[in-house]
């Protein structure tokens, strides 16, 4: 028993100088420890008491500034009552300790039960949500496809007396399915991208030339909208990445899409490719309003929304810019945006040009 009283002196002073020093949560651990033991050693309480009061003179003694005393004293009788906790629930008794276990027990089954049968909902929920995305996307696409045919069927002749008239109502009706078939085809490829499924079908692709094909694709709509759309490659014009060209195209022209419509008549809308080391940008830069920077964080979240004063009062919703993220994230790239210097916005995204296509490659 001597040896044992020793030993738990020992222990008991060390976790004491430990709490004085500021180790305070971890010292009183230790001590709780040390009191348990003693429980299970079946010492008494005066057996105990005396462990900590030899424990304490011996800090005390250690500690050469008498007027730290009264302090040492007061946090040493708070560690002691922490660390004596063990005797205390001794003297009240086991079957209140126990009684108190068993209630926490109850509880916390309790409350297990009901996020197990919370989480279930949310699973069923969750698979209702994306069935029914898949439905409506499933059934939306043939019929956007017929429309677009048509409109392109519609397509006046420069014959036509009607030809300017006609061309700018087909092509902004073609323009608005097309945007509405886009925007269906991203709902179901952000589910997939978030999920992890689809496998990018990544091949050589000239970054310059990916943007000259989305220029393509927006040109009618932006001559509707008297915005100009400028290509600036301060980079190898002749650089290939290795990315999914699908997905890499609807990114810029999400992008492009997106500056023409907050751009104000007359102005201009420039994509830019510069080489920044290891990495390559690809920015779009608009004249619009701008974004406030308390509220770009908002921009590249899921149907984040962000109110702009643009033609019309438009309002922009981020399920376009969430697939620019998703799209760039899958290719380990980055997104950001910024102000513009005169007015307007910047989106960027990074690239790593580790996957960029040696010269021949």
């Amino acid at each position: 028993m001597n040896e044992l009283l020793q030993r738990l002196t020992d222990a008991y002073a060390a976790s004491l100088r430990a709490y004085l020093e500021g180790h305070g949560e971890e010292a009183l651990l230790k001590g709780y420890d040390i009191g348990r033991e003693a429980v299970a050693s079946k010492l008494s309480v005066l057996e105990m008491t005396a462990v900590h009061q030899v424990a304490l003179v011996r800090t005390l003694l250690a500690r050469l500034a008498p007027e730290e005393s009264r302090k040492i004293a007061d946090m040493a009788a708070e560690f002691s009552a922490e660390s004596l906790l063990p005797f205390e629930l001794k003297v009240r008794g086991t079957h209140e300790a126990n009684a108190i276990l068993q209630q926490l027990n109850e509880t916390l089954e309790s409350k297990n039960a009901l996020i197990a049968r919370q989480l279930d909902e949310l699973r069923i929920l969750q698979a209702l949500k994306d069935d029914l995305t898949s439905l409506v996307v499933h059934d939306l696409r043939n019929p956007l496809a017929g429309m677009i045919s048509c409109l392109d069927l519609l397509k006046p002749s420069p014959g036509d007396p009607n030809y300017e008239s006609t061309r700018e109502i087909v092509t902004l009706a073609r323009e608005g399915a097309r945007k509405l078939s886009e925007l269906v085809d991203d709902m179901l490829e952000v589910r997939k991208l978030e999920e992890g499924k689809i496998q990018l079908k990544k091949e050589p692709v000239v970054v310059a030339d990916l943007a000259h094909d989305a220029i393509a694709t927006l040109e009618p709509t932006a001559r509707l909208e008297d915005v100009r759309i400028e290509l600036v490659v301060e980079s190898d014009p002749a650089l290939a990445l290795d990315v999914d060209p699908r997905l890499m195209r609807r990114v810029v022209e999400n992008l492009v899409s997106n500056a023409i419509k907050f751009t104000a008549a007359g102005s201009a809308v420039t994509i830019t490719i510069r080489s920044l080391g290891d990495r390559l940008a690809l920015e779009v830069a608009d004249r619009g309003p701008g974004v406030a920077e308390e509220l770009r964080d908002r921009l590249f979240q899921k149907f984040g929304s962000v109110e702009a004063k643009a033609r019309g009062g438009r309002r922009g919703f981020g399920l376009g810019l969430y697939f620019v993220k998703l799209v760039a994230t899958a290719h380990g790239g980055t997104v950001e945006a910024e102000a513009r210097s005169g007015g307007g916005a910047v989106f960027r995204v990074v690239l790593p040009t580790a996957c960029a296509i040696p010269d021949g490659g």
